[in-house]
């Protein structure tokens, strides 16, 4: 099984509101790599360039109370770059000698660019992976024959994406990072739009406070409506009206948390178009 964790608003926003939680991460979407690249891009030269760069300095399997068992790896980045996305396959063995894959591919460029940002703290959950940091990496492992846990796990990087917008290892999963940034970049782009927009309407803008915020507030709900209304032929996806609700919830809050929410979902975006073209394949 192949998991990819995309670069996550979501998160990125629990982080700016006072009793916000990233705990949950980013939106979790299966995915299968297509059977013709199945490693083929694996040279001793790629392996060696992914292992210097990004190695799993420990791999431990456990569970929770009543839990499922997973496996963490901590990552630790020697590459001398900050590292913004990356692949690892867990290899799973069990007391019958079979041994399972299970992959994870996590795009954590929000994480990173919202790190710098003064007043802003990302949770260790979702870390970043500057140089020499190391970064948990937690990922659910099937049982085995009599439902039995597994009794060694290994991990193995497989694609690392750097700031410089290098990148080195599985090429498939590089493009699929660099497709996913675009996407968010112009759906984001699309989402600020319309809300400038509600924020220069004449009756919103001449307004004074509270009077200015509680116009907004209507604005927004009766946009999302609208919106919602008109569904796939308004071209928004549900993704899109989520984040709107988003705005809407932080408006509720109060202005001051819809206007830094505004200023930092601004951020992401440009982040994501610039972090969005593979400059070149590292070696």
């Amino acid at each position: 099984m192949i998991v990819m964790r995309w670069m996550a608003p979501l998160c990125a926003v629990s982080a700016l509101l006072p009793t916000g939680s990233a705990q949950g991460g980013a939106p979790v979407l299966a995915a299968q790599r297509p059977p013709a690249v199945e490693a083929q891009w694996e040279s001793s030269d790629v392996r060696a360039a992914l292992d210097r760069s990004l190695y799993a300095v420990s791999v431990k399997i456990g569970a929770e109370q009543g839990g499922p068992v997973h496996v963490t790896a901590e990552l630790e980045n020697f590459s001398g770059k900050t590292i913004t996305a990356y692949a690892v396959t867990f290899i799973a063995g069990y007391a019958d000698g079979v041994q399972r894959e299970q992959s994870l591919t996590e795009d954590i460029l929000g994480e990173t660019v919202l790190s710098r940002v003064p007043g802003v703290t990302v949770p260790t959950s979702a870390g970043t992976l500057n140089p020499h940091e190391v970064r948990p990496v937690k990922m659910s492992l099937p049982l085995g024959a009599g439902a039995l846990p597994p009794v060694s796990a290994t991990a193995r990087v497989t694609m690392i994406i750097f700031e410089d917008r290098t990148a080195v290892g599985d090429p498939h999963w590089i493009q699929t990072v660099f497709d996913g940034r675009r996407t968010s970049s112009q759906q984001d782009e699309a989402l600020l739009t319309e809300l400038r927009e509600l924020l220069a309407r004449p009756e919103i803008r001449r307004s004074g406070e509270p009077e200015q915020t509680s116009a907004l507030r209507e604005a927004l709900a009766g946009r999302i409506a609208e919106l919602r209304s008109a569904g796939v032929s308004a071209g928004w996806t549900e993704g899109q009206l989520t984040k709107l609700q988003l705005f809407q919830d932080a408006l509720l809050r109060s202005r001051q948390h819809f206007d830094q929410m505004m200023s930092h979902w601004d951020i992401l975006q440009r982040a994501a178009s610039e972090q969005s073209k593979l400059e070149v394949t590292a070696q």
